[in-house]
């Protein structure tokens, strides 16, 4: 039986200035993870993914006023590190996201090809008026 996780929540205004804010808590989620020997690669994949799901939330989640707020939640079990990424944003069509065109570069349109490469597993879903992204990473 898994014992309860280590969960650590946090709300911040839906400005890029805040970005900075759940890098941090990232990071030392993270270096709570190196005492138990975790890889440093699997460290920074972890703050990377939080820093591009908060950013894509920030950008499509939260208007051009950039007064709703963003939830993110990190729950650290025995043997992983579960990441929920909630806004208030319309949404969007899970299915019809592709990756983007390495032959045809352009700026932008790599977040959630950038995620989904790092992360072990992702999964999004519409819930009322929420938008939660869940990003999973095993530790072992």
């Amino acid at each position: 039986m898994e014992k309860l996780p280590l969960k650590i929540n946090l709300t911040i205004p839906g400005r890029f200035k805040f970005l900075s804010l759940p890098r941090s808590v990232a990071r030392e989620v993270c270096s709570v993870l190196s005492d138990v020997d975790v890889d440093e690669k699997v460290l920074w994949a972890v703050e990377l993914a939080v820093s591009e799901a908060v950013t894509n939330a920030m950008k499509y989640g939260c208007g051009n006023n950039g007064l709703e707020a963003v939830e993110i939640e990190f729950a650290l079990w025995d043997d992983r590190l579960e990441i929920l990424i909630i806004d208030l944003g319309k949404g969007f069509d899970w299915g019809e996201v592709v990756d983007p065109d390495f032959a045809s570069p352009k700026e932008g349109g790599y977040g959630l090809y950038i995620i989904k490469e790092l992360m072990d597993k992702i999964e999004y879903k519409r819930e009322k008026t929420r938008n939660i992204l869940k990003l999973v990473k095993y530790l072992a």
